[in-house]
């Protein structure tokens, strides 16, 4: 029980010593300064916990170490990884966390042989203690079993990994649910529970990430190859469509495939270089099926096409479309969510989530946010302008053809508001 209640200091003195530097009145570019200050001053006193402080975990194994220099190892690491990675330094909890276990389970090797003499694990304690602390701190029972394992390459230690890892974790979830990971998220208002990745991107349909056909760049098929560098120049592009003299979806053509075939440089014509019939996508196909079609093959960029005419182009989807889609629709998600918490709201049975398209001749058109006197029971979460995605703040100012997304107790009240 005593190494759980270790975890739940570790952490503490971590997420505090966050908050600390998070709030301290001081440029964002001496904070690691002082942290590395602060951590100078440990390493001072005790030098071993120096980087991943691998030498002082075999050190620890072999029970080189007395027992106060094992107390203050065990302290001062866990403050100067507090501080240097509190403070905004460079570095991961992995090795420190090894650490930790490492030099616990030698100082629980070393008392226990004074109360029960010839009771030494001879490192075995160590051992398990790294797995079974980086277990209970991370929540992931596997990855320490494994990786400890190839350090010590004992198949006798197997079993005592496996199973003090799983207690670990088990005993840890009665304390907290959250890891050392993830509970800063949760702090933040992000909870990776909640946050069904899934399912975002299946109620995003490819129309409405895509560039539209508008936008994007075509070149017949019939165009001479020597003409089509100059073009992708002047278009400041490297790939385009290839469409047929109907405007059809012929193929896909990039500035690569004009060194393929040398030969047609002065004689041919972009058909002959093209990728014809190209992977495409249906513009009410969900971003997840377009998702596994990027996963699964080399493509930068797909065709999105009529859903009852595979020949009819309405634009192109990129992978860093799909990205921006669901980031912003994971930052929506994540702006309700957060709103309803600070209200104290468990069920939202009441609260209506309305989108309004604002037209010229609505009151609210040049207001800021602050200049509209919402009630405390509803709130403007989110703005779509021109396919942009704003979170907005007091000084925001509504314009003409802006989407506003509303949450609402009293969805008169805000249209009367807003259209006056």
């Amino acid at each position: 029980m005593i190494r759980f209640h270790l975890i739940i200091i570790f952490n503490n003195i971590f997420h505090k010593t966050e908050n600390l530097f998070e709030n301290l009145p001081l440029n964002t570019l001496f904070k690691p300064a002082l942290g590395g200050l602060i951590c100078g001053i440990f390493l001072f006193f005790a030098p071993g916990i120096y980087g991943s402080g691998f030498p002082a975990i075999q050190k620890a194994l072999t029970g080189d170490y007395p027992l106060k220099i094992l107390f203050l190892f065990l302290i001062a690491k866990i403050f100067a990884t507090s501080f240097t990675l509190g403070s905004g330094g460079s570095g991961g909890v992995f090795a420190p966390l090894l650490f930790i276990g490492a030099i616990f389970g030698s100082l629980y090797d070393k008392i226990t042989d004074i109360i029960f003499p010839s009771t030494s694990g001879n490192g075995a304690y160590s051992i398990v203690a790294m797995a079974a602390v980086f277990a209970a701190a991370a929540k992931a029972p596997v990855t320490p079993v494994i990786l400890v394992f190839e350090m010590s390459r004992d198949y006798n230690i197997i079993l005592p990994l496996m199973l003090g890892s799983i207690t670990a974790l088990l005993i840890s979830h009665a304390f907290s649910s959250d890891s050392i990971y993830t509970i800063r998220l949760k702090e933040k208002g992000i909870d990776p529970d909640l946050l069904e990745s899934k399912n975002l991107l299946e109620n995003i349909t490819v129309k409405d990430a895509m560039i539209p056909d508008s936008h994007i760049v075509k070149v017949p098929a019939y165009m001479p190859i020597r003409d089509l560098e100059a073009y992708f120049h002047m278009k400041g592009v490297k790939r385009a469509v290839v469409v047929d003299s109907a405007s059809n979806l012929f193929g896909m053509v990039n500035i690569k495939d004009l060194y393929r075939k040398p030969e047609l440089v002065d004689s041919g014509i972009v058909a002959d270089i093209c990728s014809k019939n190209p992977i495409i996508v249906r513009a009410d196909d969900s971003l997840e099926d377009a998702a596994l079609l990027f996963g699964s093959e080399p493509y930068h960029t797909i065709p999105v096409v009529d859903t009852f005419n595979s020949k009819k182009i309405l634009g192109l989807l990129r992978r860093e479309d799909i990205i921006s889609a669901y980031s912003n629709a994971l930052k929506n998600k994540n702006v309700m969510e957060k709103y309803l918490r600070s209200r104290r709201i468990q069920k939202a049975v009441s609260a209506e989530l309305i989108e309004l398209k604002v037209n010229s001749n609505y009151k609210c058109v040049g207001l800021k946010l602050s200049e509209i006197k919402f009630t405390e029971k509803s709130r403007i979460i989110t703005i779509f302008r021109n396919k942009e995605q704003i979170i907005p703040d007091g000084n925001t100012v509504i314009e003409n053809g802006d989407i506003l997304v509303i949450i609402s107790f009293n969805s008169e009240q805000v249209m009367k508001l807003l259209k006056g």
